[in-house]
C-alpha cells in the first residue's frame, strides 16, 4: 500500500514537473492568451541620454521578449541572462568595468529580467552603471 502511495505521488509530481515546460520552445515562454501586449523600455546610457524603446510581445517573461526582439545581448548563465549589451551598447563589467543596471517601477530589481514577468503597467529601465 505504502509503495502504490510513493508511486503515484512521484507520478504526480512528473506531470507537475512536464506540464511547467509546456509552452516553452527554445528557452522562451509565451503568454498562453497570445495576445501581444506593448513593452516600454527606458536605456539610460553611458553620458546620461536616454531613450525610450517600445515592442509588442507575446512572452510571459521580460528576458525572453527583450532577446527575441534583439535589444539585448548577453549570456544564459546559472542565475538567468547576464545583460552584456542594451541596444547595441556594451557594459560588461570585465572588459569595461561597467554594467547594466536593471529598474523595475524606478527601483533596482530584486530580479534578473529572466524571471521578470511582463506587466504592461511596469515601467522598466536599464540603465548604464560604471564601476
Amino acid at each position: 500500500m505504502i509503495k502504490r502511495v510513493l508511486l503515484i505521488a512521484m507520478a504526480a509530481l512528473m506531470l507537475v514537473a512536464l506540464a511547467a515546460c509546456v509552452g516553452t520552445e527554445n528557452g522562451y515562454e509565451e503568454d498562453l492568451s497570445g495576445a501581444p501586449r506593448s513593452i516600454a523600455i527606458t536605456v539610460v546610457y553611458e553620458d546620461g541620454s536616454s531613450e525610450q524603446l517600445e515592442f509588442l510581445t507575446t512572452y510571459a517573461y521580460l528576458g525572453d521578449a527583450l532577446l527575441e526582439a534583439g535589444l539585448v545581448e548577453g549570456e544564459q548563465g546559472s542565475m538567468g541572462l547576464m545583460i552584456s549589451h542594451v541596444n547595441g551598447v556594451r557594459a560588461d563589467f570585465l572588459l569595461d568595468g561597467a554594467w547594466w543596471q536593471f529598474f523595475v517601477n524606478g527601483e533596482a530589481s530584486m530580479t534578473g529580467v529572466s524571471d521578470t514577468r511582463i506587466d504592461p503597467s511596469t515601467t522598466y529601465e536599464f540603465r548604464f552603471t560604471p564601476a
